[in-house]
């Protein structure tokens, strides 16, 4: 279990290990170095401690992998990155040294190549505070011995999808099974890692959002056709490779404020876009009123929902992110890790299912963390079903959902929506919808 809990009061060490190899005996490439060169130099400006390894054998690979994951404290913040060419075989991932040339099947690949699974795992038995586990490696790699059969073409194109152990967040630099483009327009760097170099020093941005970013950068580059891969089982929102460099002096402005509306019945519940609405929101730095109503508040809080322990029970909650209170004091909660919608009565011991809940998923039953939530009179649910670009209705006691608008892949396009993350009506029950990867503000107005 990672030590998170440790380092509530003080910034974590930060250890990296980099690896780039291009000069492959069979299959050369040609920014795999510059790729780890260039990531280490922005780590050490933010206070990483990096070791870089650059066009290694398997036997130096492996051991510099090892010798790394010794040197690894509990507590730690721990970056690993690999750019070069990997291989799946039978759902686990191979990293490919530079002697590639004695791999020729994969019984070899268990023993000269280095196992990603088994790394990641190396790191995580010494108790760091998290890890990021960065693969850029998703190019075409053929086993000369194997017929270019099925069973090959599919162990050849990108890797396998890798469950991350508690505390840590997995990146490919393209959906597995696929494969990436290996330059960028700077004829320097993978695509990939390209725009992660664009976004890895920014402070302030926790991790989670800043592969957002990332994933958004190298999608719109290619019309969606690679898109990176992110898997995370971290436990806490502020995880950062900068942290913040002062706390925001507005705090008041981060607490949203809910439209009213009514809705007559759930038929004509139905949205489309207005297209001359379509903006980008901000608040002037200058405008910002100091006059307030709220009223002084107990300084104490009282726990309501959740408080015992991440989990998945229904007396648990797991990276709660958007809140919404009804008007008899119902809370329904975006269980984010979870990828559910909790509903919470007043005083109430434990919640209940009231959207998805059945795993991370694209199908009408399940959300991929979720994000912004709202309800209207008849108890119509609204979620902002982030990981699949769409946002979604429940009716309470309803087994599925349905899309309300996206739902059509991950894009710019008018239909399309990229990591949509909160939600509002207007008092004529115009829809909007914080379309965070697209870095604007989308309006449906109700048919």
């Amino acid at each position: 279990m990672c030590a998170e809990a440790a380092l509530m009061s003080s910034e974590p060490r930060k250890v990296a290990l980099l690896v780039g190899n291009n000069n492959y005996n069979k299959y050369p490439l040609a920014n795999c170095v510059n790729d780890a060169t260039d990531l280490s130099i922005e780590l050490k400006k933010v206070g990483f401690s990096v070791t870089t390894q650059t066009n290694v054998n398997y036997e130096d690979m492996d051991r510099g992998i090892e010798n790394f994951a010794d040197d690894i404290r509990p507590g730690d913040f721990v970056l690993f990155f690999f750019a070069g060419h990997g291989v799946q075989w039978e759902e686990q991932n191979y990293l490919v040294p530079c002697d590639d040339d004695r791999i020729r099947n994969s019984t070899d690949l268990r023993y000269r190549a280095v196992n990603a699974q088994r790394a990641l795992q190396l790191m995580f038995d010494k108790d760091p505070f998290v890890i990021v586990y960065l693969l850029d490696c998703c190019r075409t790699y053929w086993l000369p011995s194997l017929a270019r059969s099925r069973a090959m073409e599919i162990s050849s194109r990108g890797m396998a999808p890798m469950s991350a152990t508690g505390g840590s967040l997995i990146a490919f630099a393209c959906a597995p099974g696929t494969t990436a483009v290996d330059v960028s327009s700077n004829g320097r760097n993978g695509l990939f890692t390209y725009h992660l170099l664009q976004h890895i020093t920014k402070p302030g941005e926790n991790i989670t959002m800043l592969m957002i970013d990332v994933t958004q950068a190298v999608a719109t580059e290619t019309n969606s056709k690679q898109i990176p891969y992110t898997t995370s089982s971290l436990r806490r929102r502020d995880v950062y490779l900068v942290a913040p460099t002062t706390q925001n002096p507005h705090p008041n402005l981060l607490v949203p404020k809910v439209a009213q509306f009514s809705f007559n019945s759930k038929m004509n519940n139905s949205y489309q876009l207005n297209h001359s609405t379509t903006s980008t929101a901000t608040i002037p730095e200058n405008q910002i009123s100091t006059e307030s109503s709220i009223k002084p508040r107990d300084k104490k809080g009282e726990l309501v929902a959740g408080g015992n322990g991440k989990g998945d029970h229904l007396n648990q909650l797991n990276t709660p992110t958007f809140i919404f209170v009804d008007e008899v004091d119902s809370l329904y909660i975006s269980d984010s890790e979870n990828h559910r919608v909790m509903k919470w009565k007043k005083d109430a011991k434990e919640g209940i299912i009231v959207a998805g809940g059945n795993g991370q998923g694209d199908s009408l039953k399940q959300l991929w963390s979720p994000r912004g939530v709202i309800v209207d009179h008849l108890g119509q649910i609204y979620v902002a079903d982030c990981g699949n670009h769409r946002v979604m209705r429940w009716c309470e006691g309803d087994k599925e959902g349905e899309i309300v608008v996206g739902g059509n892949g991950h894009g710019i396009q008018s239909n399309q929506l990229s990591f949509p993350v909160a939600l509002s009506f207007d008092n004529e029950e115009n829809l909007y919808v914080a379309d965070y990867g697209n870095h604007r503000v989308q309006k449906y107005e109700k048919l």
